[in-house]
């Protein structure tokens, strides 16, 4: 899920670097795929909580797994919404103040 944030946010930026559109909005898009490990990661933690009846050291530390993947999340789709709307608003701004060439 980590690897999946970090390349969320590399291509937000050179999204945002390259003023690439496309490359914004497939980052939106694949925001879908690290909801659904974060998802997962939950689902899986409930289930230990459930059926391993941890002790005070492991469920903390089944919490701070559940915490840190929702972070985890959160922070990919912060910064990867956040830069392709700057992508977008500076591509909009090129095209408004685009000068035909003229001979």
């Amino acid at each position: 899920m980590c690897g999946m944030a970090r390349a969320a946010m590399e291509h937000a930026t050179k999204a945002m670097v390259e003023v690439d559109l496309s490359l914004a909005e497939q980052v939106i898009t694949d925001d879908a795929g690290i909801q659904r490990v974060g998802e997962q990661c939950a689902e899986h933690a409930c289930a230990l909580l459930a059926l391993q009846a941890p002790v005070a050291r492991d469920l903390r530390t089944v919490v701070t797994a559940i915490q840190a993947a929702e972070k985890t999340r959160q922070l990919a789709l912060a910064t990867s919404q956040k830069e392709a709307a700057q992508a977008a608003e500076t591509r909009l701004a090129i095209y408004r103040n685009h000068q035909p060439f003229r001979q």
